[in-house]
């Protein structure tokens, strides 16, 4: 099973950079990443 984190931490980044709606784009890294620490 492919871990949340190794997955949203990069894509996250990656497009929160990219994306010109920089709070919304980090708003999902942290939700993404939350998520993935609690529930893996």
């Amino acid at each position: 099973m492919v871990s949340w984190q190794r997955l949203a931490t990069p894509l996250g980044v990656s497009k929160l950079y990219s994306s010109p709606f920089w709070f919304g784009g980090n708003l999902v890294c942290l939700f993404a990443t939350y998520f993935g620490a609690f529930y893996m």
